[in-house]
């Protein structure tokens, strides 16, 4: 029985569950991890599922593991078994609702906290896991209701990446690659090396503009074992009038020396529907700024809570508009992006993206909140992990005690980026150029979503420029943040009140009146209410 865990002390059984132990995009991620987990607080077993094969990824992450198992071919109730009879007491699906899954086996819960992460950007939808390992930026506060699992958020993103991830020493050149040279005759090259079915009409046509735009500029794709997909892009691209000779296509090469390979790229080009997970790291740990539009959904926003993490949000545009004129400015503008690749190469150093250790830590503190929930005997809730800063926390990677359920607060990913965000955009307002301040306003709301003054100026500028979509779900957020402030026993900032919506609830309207009087520093008298208030808050 699973209960009976809830008095066990000692090391905690951590197991993974992956059918991506190889050459996958989910090995190139994790595989600086394993290593780095407490080992007095941790044992850590691997379960693979996809079959034995000699490749290098499957060697390391076997050795950094305390225990590695095949369990390729073991039915649902076997492979249950196994985990059961390993003493399994945290179980973390890397698979989600991917090929090779062994959700089946999960879903006869043979670990008391299962949780999913990292290879499928969405909820399982299976009831039989506990959480999610997600960030404020994949899934905003709004979105958590769509969730089957409770989510355990982190500090940052949400993704993990290898520090130590090697980048050959061979220096490649354009003219190798098919590439235009550098410089003031040569192009610009962008990249994207994104699997090939992410690539749809209605951003391949902005990539397509992008090329008529810059003369001399190339794209270069990643040459897939796809028949015809090469062929297919370029007819595309000549019916958009591009030269398909403009599209370039490079082959697979070892993870090192593609990385290496990179480097010969201006910029990075995401895709919309479903970003780059593992090619975005990859771009930027190359040094190579990448382009992103942020959508509504997970898949949407990956690349956004990895540019957020880096020190990069402003290069995550809001609209299919702002991004085309994001990668034209910096297409255009060589100063610009030379400035912007040398903040990039200091960031890979300093900010979380890469900081695989402090990851570790966050990560494990996730984990052992959870683990209090379950020995507590309570259920499974939303989880916030504390962030332990670079090197480690103050605590030595304890964690902190379980954080109680109640409203999202704003992440600690940039605030100081996200105030300087508002300001310009206040500046752009004031000169009229309220498209530039709507998509500005935007990316500070992603690095700060509960914030009050943010979203007041996003609902002003929508106003302002006569965007009516979304504003009902601003007004919704102001409401909410109000309540959230009052139930806090504090007065919501100044500048979140003045759009609040009335409704045909008087309690409501008299909270909202007591807000509007709490920001005002004086006290609340309803009998100084506007005569054509009355009625409303009576």
């Amino acid at each position: 029985p699973l209960d009976a865990r809830r008095a066990k002390q000692g090391r905690i059984r951590l197991g993974y569950l992956s059918s991506g132990l190889r050459s996958h995009p989910r090995s190139h991620l994790i595989q600086g991890l394993f290593t780095l987990h407490d080992r007095a607080r941790f044992e850590v077993h691997i379960y693979a599922s996809d079959g034995a094969n000699g490749s290098a990824y499957r060697r390391r992450i076997a050795a950094d593991c305390d225990k590695f198992a095949e369990v390729d071919g073991l039915s649902a109730a076997a492979l249950a078994r196994r985990l059961h009879d390993d003493g399994i007491d945290i179980l973390v699906d890397l698979d989600g609702n991917t090929k090779g899954t062994r959700l089946d086996a999960l879903a006869l819960k043979p670990a008391p906290i299962q949780i999913t992460w990292l290879g499928f950007p969405g909820t399982t939808g299976y009831p039989c896991l506990d959480y999610i390992i997600v960030d404020r930026i994949v899934v905003p506060p709004e979105n958590e209701r769509y969730l089957t699992e409770k989510p355990m958020i982190m500090p940052h993103c949400y993704c993990v990446t290898d520090h130590q991830q090697p980048i050959a020493d061979r220096r490649f050149t354009r003219a190798e690659q098919g590439l235009p040279e550098s410089g003031p005759e040569g192009g610009i090259v962008f990249v994207c090396f994104c699997n090939s079915y992410k690539i749809e009409p209605v951003m391949f046509e902005v990539w397509m503009r992008l090329l008529k735009a810059v003369p001399g500029a190339v794209l270069w794709l990643w040459q897939q074992n796809r028949e015809g997909m090469a062929d297919n892009l370029r007819r595309e691209a000549r019916s958009l009038g591009v030269d398909p000779l403009r599209l370039v296509f490079g082959k697979h090469m070892k993870k090192a020396e593609h990385l290496a390979r990179m480097r010969l790229a201006d910029i990075g080009l995401d895709t919309r529907i479903y970003n780059g997970h593992t090619t975005t790291s990859d771009t930027l740990w190359a040094g190579v700024p990448v382009v992103a539009m942020m959508g509504t959904h997970f898949a949407s926003r990956v690349s956004a809570s990895m540019l957020a993490a880096v020190g990069l949000p402003e290069l995550a545009a809001a609209s299919l508009e702002e991004y085309e004129a994001l990668a034209l400015k910096l297409a255009r503008e060589p100063e610009t992006l030379k400035a912007l690749k040398a903040k990039l190469a200091a960031n890979l150093k300093t900010e979380p993206l890469f900081d695989t250790p402090r990851f570790a830590r966050n990560l494990e503190n996730g984990f052992l909140q959870a683990w209090r929930l379950f020995q507590a005997g309570e259920k499974p809730r939303r989880i916030e992990v504390a962030d332990v800063g670079a090197g480690g926390g103050a605590d030595g990677g304890r964690g902190a005690e379980p954080t109680p359920a109640k409203a999202p607060v704003a992440g600690k990913t940039g605030p100081s980026q996200a105030t300087k965000f508002r300001r310009a955009a206040d500046g752009m307002l004031e000169d009229g150029r309220y498209v530039e301040a709507i998509g500005l306003l935007r990316r500070a709301l992603a690095i700060e979503p509960d914030n009050e003054r943010i979203s007041a100026r996003l609902y002003d500028a929508c106003k302002m420029n006569c965007t009516w979509d979304g504003l009902d779900a601003l007004e919704v957020r102001h409401d909410a943040l109000v309540r959230r402030a009052l139930a806090e026993g504090r007065a919501p900032k100044e500048g979140a009140l003045s759009n609040i919506r009335r409704s045909a609830d008087p309690a409501h309207n008299l909270e909202l009146a007591r807000a509007r009087w709490l920001t005002r520093k004086v006290a609340f008298d309803p009998a100084a209410l506007r005569a054509g208030d009355r009625e409303l808050y009576r």
